[in-house]
């Protein structure tokens, strides 16, 4: 029988990671190589790819060529929902084995927003997906689904509220629903 010698091991994982495609991103100009030695420089081993409503297949293998396998790039996908008074956001995380190109193109084919809608602001800023549909089409790809959280945050699980019953069973159910993670900024929301 043999023994374990070595203990828990802990990694650097970002799994709420922006590219130069989403409208938020704050280096439009940064390439794939600078993108990985930035995250290689402070010891992250484990990316998801997050940019808002659309899956980027050439960008992520591009991020994964670059790395030489020094990073681990997994698809996922950001959108705002039907929850809350600022529209919760809600992420979906897919495993690194997931087939990209054929993810993304079902994932367009699910919202109706493809590449080319992404130049399109007036049209992010005004579309939503209904949170049912989007939990049943992380979960029919094998995704983990995470939502914002936390105080003051753009977009936070926080807005639905808790002034009332209706609220915070709508809260309690939200989390039951195959919700995994919750994403919070600051360690003081947690």
């Amino acid at each position: 029988m043999k023994t374990c010698t070595v203990g828990s091991t802990w990694k650097k994982c970002d799994l709420h990671f922006h590219t130069p495609i989403s409208f938020d991103h704050h280096f439009k100009n940064q390439t794939t190589q600078e993108t990985v030695e930035k995250l290689t420089s402070n010891n992250v081993t484990l990316v998801a790819v997050t940019d808002h409503y659309f899956i980027d297949a050439d960008y992520i293998q591009a991020l994964r060529d670059a790395s030489f396998d020094r990073i681990t790039f997994l698809p996922g996908v950001e959108v705002r929902t039907d929850l809350g008074d600022s529209a919760v956001h809600m992420i979906g995380i897919f495993s690194e084995e997931t087939d990209i190109n054929k993810l993304s193109n079902e994932f367009c084919a699910f919202t109706k927003i493809y590449k080319d809608d992404l130049r399109n602001k007036q049209k992010l800023e005004t579309t939503y997906t209904p949170h049912a549909d989007f939990i049943n089409f992380i979960n029919e790809h094998g995704g983990l689904c995470s939502l914002h959280a936390g105080c003051g945050r753009s977009g936070s699980f926080e807005t639905i509220g808790n002034k009332d019953w209706c609220q915070r069973t709508l809260k309690t159910d939200l989390l039951k629903s195959n919700i995994c993670l919750l994403d919070v900024t600051k360690e003081k929301h947690i």
